[in-house]
Order: structure tokens, then sequence, then C-alpha cells
């Protein structure tokens, strides 16, 4: 379902956000700029008011199906209101790099970083450092399946992000370090 619209409600910079509500999400063809392989990267983006919606939610995948997964960001609402990065080397085997140690704000815009600089992987909250994950050397698996903002792949509608989203920026180099 393609039904994300822009919003004038809550907007972080400019005069709208993306607004993400029950079955909504967006996706874009397996392109090279989200294929890491083992060099520096960064995801970041800006969350505003997010809706607990009782179990896992994506905000950020590409290819989390099984024996294509590459990597994944998401929401635990489950069991902790945080947020980790999670990735494979092999297609299968999830590696996850640690829960945000603050939960989610579902009240205001929250800018989230996932920066990897050589062998490590850090995880930012509004320019904090909240979680070092030792990557190593390890080649995130490159997928050939689709990158999905605000949905996972396999499960739509089971696993939405719920709310508001800004700036989303994937980029091949460490910004932050």
């Amino acid at each position: 379902n393609f039904a994300v619209t822009h919003s004038t409600a809550k907007e972080k910079f400019g005069n709208t956000s993306l607004k993400f509500t029950d079955n909504d999400y967006l996706y874009m063809a397996d392109h090279a700029d989200w294929d890491f392989g083992n060099g520096n990267f960064t995801v970041d983006f800006w969350l505003g008011y997010p809706t607990d919606t009782g179990v896992w939610c994506e905000i950020l995948s590409q290819g989390w199906t099984s024996g294509s997964d590459s990597w994944v960001i998401g929401i635990d609402w489950a069991n902790n209101n945080k947020i980790q990065f999670a990735y494979t080397t092999d297609g299968s085997t999830d590696v996850y790099g640690g829960y945000t140690t603050s939960t989610v704000n579902t009240s205001a815009w929250t800018h989230y970083a996932f920066v990897r600089s050589g062998t490590t992987l850090k995880t930012y909250v509004n320019g904090v450092l909240e979680v070092t994950h030792t990557i190593g050397t390890s080649t995130i698996f490159s997928s050939t399946k689709p990158l999905y903002i605000g949905q996972r792949e396999t499960s739509p509608t089971a696993f939405d992000y719920v709310g508001y989203m800004d700036e989303i920026r994937i980029s091949k180099t460490a910004r932050w370090t």
C-alpha cells in the first residue's frame, strides 16, 4: 500500500513530513547505494510521534526475508520500546547491533543515526552515542530485494511503522565518528 502522504500536521524541516498510518509503506528497487558490504556507511533519519503498535515494527529494511536478509532498523514495541540495527553476513543469520539505551519518544521528533566506521557500528540518538557494536571486517550481505521504508517486505501490514518521518538519508560514508 502506498498511501504514505506528505503531512503539514507535524513537520521537522520545511513544510511537510512523511506520514505513515496502518498498512502504509514505501519501497525502492535494489540499488548499490544501500549495498554496504564491509565499507563505511550512515543511515540517519528523524522519527516523529511514533505510535506503539505492541509488536516489532520496521523503519527501514533491505531484503528482510530469510535467505536474502541484508539489514534492518526496527522498534521493539513488544519488549522494550527501543530501536536497533540488525544485519546478516550470509543472508539468513541475524546479527544484532544492540538496542538503544533510551526508549522511543512518542511525543516529539528524535534523530537516529546508525554509523559504521571501520570495524565499529555506532548508534546515535539526538547526537548522543548510545550503542557501540564491534562489526569487525564483516561484510553485510548483498541482497537484491527492495529497500522498504515503514514496513517489512515479507509481512505487509504486520510490522507497520505508524508515525512521521523526515530527512531519511542513506550514504556510504561515516558521517559521525
